[in-house]
């Protein structure tokens, strides 16, 4: 665990790009933070590392919400951007990624059970089942690497 015994804050839960609105002007500038459902009171890294979690594939199976193409910073950018904005330590960061991965399993797989019972038709969520089980594996690696 990070050394720092920072205490808990209201997180979003799973912030990504699409629970944000920016300004139509200024795309630099975030002027809302949508789907708030999954709130809850954690650490504040746990918000940053779900973010990154969301950012390009950490593992086969997970898919990158359109920041592949070249001009998106890349995790460690991001980061660095956030730590004199957060005012908090960032170095234990990947600390959280093994939930961070599994948080982001557990809403896949909330999707793809909506799809397997016929819910949804969206062919797209048929592969999700797949990409749950990646996700799982990678956040099982992770935490076994912090160990």
């Amino acid at each position: 665990m990070p050394p720092d015994a920072e205490r808990p804050t209201i997180i979003h839960g799973h912030f990504k790009l699409d629970s944000v609105m920016l300004d139509e002007a200024d795309v630099g500038r975030l002027v809302a933070v949508l789907d708030w459902q999954t709130c809850a009171h954690r650490h504040p890294l746990v918000d940053l590392r779900i973010l990154l979690a969301y950012w390009r594939p950490l593992a086969s199976g997970a898919r990158p919400l359109r920041t592949d193409p070249s001009g998106w910073l890349t995790r460690d950018e991001i980061v660095a951007r956030c730590a004199p904005r957060h005012g908090r330590d960032v170095s234990g960061v990947r600390y959280y990624e093994p939930s961070a991965l599994f948080n982001v399993a557990v809403v896949l797989q909330r999707i793809f059970c909506r799809y397997a019972r016929g819910r949804t038709d969206n062919a797209q969520f048929a592969s999700f089942g797949e990409r749950v089980a990646a996700l799982a594996r990678a956040a099982g690696l992770r935490a076994r690497e912090q160990a």
